[in-house]
């Protein structure tokens, strides 16, 4: 599970079959997806002047316990994450940059399997600050 609660830190946490849960990372968590390659988080943080992002791949480590090793940084704060049918996972970063008009600048990325492309298909963004939210994305059993 995962929650983002902006300038307080959110949290990626795997609960177990039998309800047993551990923190995996203290960071807000935008998304969590799974495809061919496995299970991956994004993460990142949006505030005074901060936008910075990262993907990590969540998986069982030999001791038992849960890991996530750092995939990349992402060039801003990822937000509006879609998988579609082929497993491909396209999602906004913002940038915090403004363009000549004054509007947030965002770029369209996708997750293929383990590698970040330039995206096509991204939903269009929502106002900054409208995905701050403790409400847990779920994760369960993909570990």
């Amino acid at each position: 599970m995962g929650t983002d609660r902006g300038e307080w830190i959110g949290r990626l946490v795997f609960e177990a079959q039998d309800r047993t849960r551990q923190t995996v990372l203290s960071q807000n968590v935008a998304g969590i997806v799974r495809n061919p390659s496995g299970v991956y988080a994004f993460t990142g943080l949006a505030h005074l002047g901060t936008y910075e992002g990262f993907i990590y791949r969540v998986a069982p480590a030999s001791d038992g316990r849960v890991t996530a090793n750092l995939l990349g940084r992402l060039p801003g704060t990822p937000s509006n994450l879609v998988q579609d049918a082929q497993h491909v996972t396209n999602f906004l970063v913002s940038t915090g940059q403004l363009d000549s008009a004054g509007r947030e600048v965002f770029r369209c990325l996708r997750l293929v399997r383990e590698s970040v492309q330039p995206g096509h298909a991204c939903l269009p963004p929502r106002r900054l600050g409208s995905n701050n939210s403790s409400k847990p994305t779920p994760l369960r059993g993909a570990a």
